[in-house]
C-alpha cells in the first residue's frame, strides 16, 4: 500500500494526477497481486520453507528500490511528443506510458509481496495452525500492514521526507522481515523444531 499510494505522487510530474492515472496504478497493483497469489498457489507444500519466504521478501525489497530512482528517467522515455493544438484530436494523459512505468517499477515487488501471503499461511499450517486460522492470521496481519502503509505516506512520510525516501522506506520493510526470517531459520531453536 505504501508504494501504491506513493506512486501517484512519483508519477505526477510526468502524467498528472487524473483519475485514469490513479486507476492505472491501482489496477496494476491488483494485477501484480493476483499474479503473486497465483504463482504462490502453484508451489507444492514441501517447497515452502522459511528460507524461501525470506528470499521472496528480499526479492520484493530489491525490486522496490528502482522505483525510488527510475520513475522520472524511465517515464521520460515514454512521454508523448508534443503536437500543435490543431492536430490534437484527443487528450493523451499518459495512460499507456504510465502503465508501462507501473508494470516495470511497481508490479514486480507487489507480485512478490502478494506471493508471500500464501507462503506465510502454509508455514503457519506446518507449525500446527488449522488452515482457516492460518489464513485468518495472515489476512489480519496483511490488513493491519495495509492500514499502516496507507496512513504512513499520506500523513507522515511524503511531506516529511519526500517521494524517494518514502519508497525506500517501503523497500526496507520486506528487507527487515527477510533478515528476521533468515536469522530465525538459522537459530538453534528452529533447527530443533
Amino acid at each position: 500500500m505504501l508504494a501504491e499510494l506513493t506512486a501517484p505522487r512519483a508519477l505526477a510530474p510526468l502524467y498528472g494526477t487524473s483519475w485514469r492515472i490513479w486507476v492505472t496504478i491501482i489496477a496494476g497493483t491488483m494485477a501484480a497481486m493476483a499474479l503473486g497469489y497465483f504463482l504462490a498457489a502453484r508451489l507444492r507444500p514441501e517447497q515452502i520453507t522459511p528460507r524461501k519466504l525470506a528470499r521472496l521478501l528480499f526479492a520484493a525489497a530489491v525490486l522496490s528500490v528502482p522505483a525510488a530512482f527510475c520513475v522520472v528517467p524511465l517515464g521520460s522515455l515514454f512521454e508523448p511528443t508534443p503536437l500543435p493544438l490543431d492536430q490534437i484530436s484527443s487528450i493523451d494523459d499518459g495512460f499507456g506510458a504510465c502503465l508501462i512505468v507501473v508494470a516495470l517499477l511497481f508490479m514486480p515487488a507487489a507480485a512478490c509481496l502478494a506471493a508471500a501471503a500464501p507462503l506465510c499461511a502454509r508455514l503457519l499450517e506446518v507449525a500446527g495452525k488449522d488452515s482457516g486460522s492460518a489464513a485468518g492470521q495472515v489476512l489480519c496481519a496483511g490488513t493491519l500492514g495495509s492500514i499502516l502503509g496507507t496512513l504512513a505516506p499520506v500523513h507522515w512520510l511524503l511531506d516529511g521526507v519526500g517521494v524517494r525516501m518514502t519508497l525506500l522506506a517501503g523497500a526496507s520493510m520486506p528487507l527487515i522481515a527477510a533478515l528476521f526470517l533468515q536469522l530465525a531459520a538459522q537459530s538453534p531453536l528452529s533447527r530443533k523444531a
